[in-house]
């Protein structure tokens, strides 16, 4: 399939452009009291580029939560989750996010569901509260790949894996102040899996 490196997606949508760059391709914006970032994994997000150096200014900004999404899960057990380009990417991401306060990134690629446990320095912590967590002490990565395509296996075993299946669903955030539900519902309307996090 012929995707022109994602024109048919920014011809469908008109989408913010508050970066430097003036592009459509990563921005950033405001809902109640949650900030969300939207990044362009396909470019360079290494420090010192122009997409990582206005993620770093953009995670500043004060939020009682903070969300950020883009496609290449950086953190997964499906078969992309060992790829040298995809460890490239946590190794230039996983420190900023977790600097800038980042509460849950959303991620594809995989086509299946995935969850960790918080993560911190690259390793789980935290993980005596699953599933319920009071102030955890690192950023939640979600895998939510499974809209509809074939399906993807659990690949590889990793210690950041609180949870994984491999089903098309939907994940549905539910946020009152600083208390957050997620719940993972399967296509069939079953709920698979759910966590909260409360902020003190």
């Amino acid at each position: 399939m012929v995707t022109l490196n994602g024109e048919p997606y920014l011809q469908a949508f008109h989408l913010p452009h508050n970066n430097p760059q003036g592009t459509e391709r990563y921005y950033s914006f405001d809902f109640a009291n949650a900030h969300f970032t939207a990044l362009d994994t396909n470019q360079d997000a290494s420090p010192g580029s122009p997409m990582g150096e206005w993620l770093q200014a953009d995670l500043a900004a004060p939020a009682d939560w903070k969300f950020v999404f883009f496609h290449h899960a950086p953190f997964s057990s499906g078969p992309h989750g060992s790829e040298p380009p995809i460890l490239a990417l946590r190794a230039q991401l996983e420190p900023v996010l977790a600097a800038g306060g980042v509460d849950i990134v959303f991620a594809g690629h995989d086509h299946d569901y995935e969850r960790t446990f918080p993560i911190q320095n690259g390793a789980p912590v935290n993980r005596d509260q699953e599933p319920d967590y009071l102030n955890p002490a690192g950023v939640i990565y979600i895998v939510t790949g499974g809209g509809g395509r074939q399906l993807y296996p659990f690949t590889t075993t990793n210690a950041f894996t609180a949870f994984f299946a491999s089903v098309h669903h939907l994940v549905r955030v539910e946020i009152a102040d600083r208390s957050l539900a997620l719940t993972a519902v399967r296509s069939d309307g079953v709920e698979v899996d759910s966590m909260t996090l409360t902020k003190s």
